[in-house]
């Protein structure tokens, strides 16, 4: 079972939830030259949200400012993203193609493809917001660093 771990620092704690403020990430080299895939105009625009991580912390909060380190299995991450890229995608392709099994005009297949890929996505929050989906999804505060 291979981890990803992050430092961060506590930046608040409200019931059983704690959000970490992670180091940003400066990306590739290409991202860096800014001759990237575009991904890192992505983190630029986002990057007030994107260092930020909502914890579980119910063994214990940490204090404000406190440094944790944060552990998610790579599965949990292989996980996210095929509900969040490849469920939508194949919900949309088999949608099209039985829009065109059904003869369907091109009109009429890409309103499948695109009802498809609709279903797709809501199948994908609602997997991904269920209770034992999500109890994965979420970086635990397995230890707490010194800072």
């Amino acid at each position: 079972m291979a981890l990803i771990r992050e430092s961060g620092v506590v930046i608040e704690t409200v019931g059983t939830s704690t959000r970490v403020r992670t180091a940003a990430r400066a990306g590739c080299a290409r991202c860096a030259a800014g001759e990237g895939c575009g991904a890192g105009l992505n983190a630029w625009l986002l990057s007030d949200r994107l260092d930020l991580v909502l914890c579980d912390s119910r063994d214990g909060a940490p204090a404000v400012g406190e440094a944790v380190t944060l552990e998610i299995e790579e599965s949990a991450v292989l996980l996210a993203a095929a509900l969040a890229y490849c469920l939508p995608l194949v919900a949309m392709v088999v949608s099209a193609a039985s829009a065109y099994l059904w003869g369907a005009n091109e009109v009429g297949q890409i309103i499948g493809g695109l009802a498809g890929l609709a279903l797709g996505a809501f199948v994908a929050q609602r997997l991904a917001v269920s209770e034992t989906i999500a109890r994965r999804l979420v970086p635990q505060m397995k230890r707490y660093t010194e800072g």
